[in-house]
């Protein structure tokens, strides 16, 4: 918010300015936090299916161990990028809608 409203402010950084610009567009941000929330506990339950998948597959299987470390670096690199894609997509898209809406 510091940089959007510094863009509109000749390149000058305004704390207040800022805050107040959250304040306006507070509705819909609120919403995409919510959102992101309820996507969060989703995908927390979703990694755990995967989580117990893997160790099943760990305790039975008999490749390598640096197969089964390779599986695990994937799974946890995965879900944390797949985490992140989705919180920085539904919060721009909430702040999109604020200012589409008028705030």
């Amino acid at each position: 918010m510091i940089i959007v409203n510094a863009e509109g402010n000749g390149g000058r950084v305004a704390l207040f300015a800022a805050v107040r610009d959250l304040g306006r567009h507070a509705l819909w941000l609120g919403a995409a936090v919510l959102v992101l929330g309820a996507i969060n506990v989703a995908l927390g339950y979703g990694q755990e299916l995967v989580r117990t998948a893997i160790w099943q597959f760990w305790q039975t299987s008999m490749v390598g161990q640096p197969i089964k470390n390779l599986i695990y670096v994937v799974f946890i690199f995965g879900f944390a990028m797949l985490r992140l894609w989705i919180t920085l997509s539904i919060l721009t898209f909430g702040l999109k809608q604020s200012y589409a809406r008028g705030g």
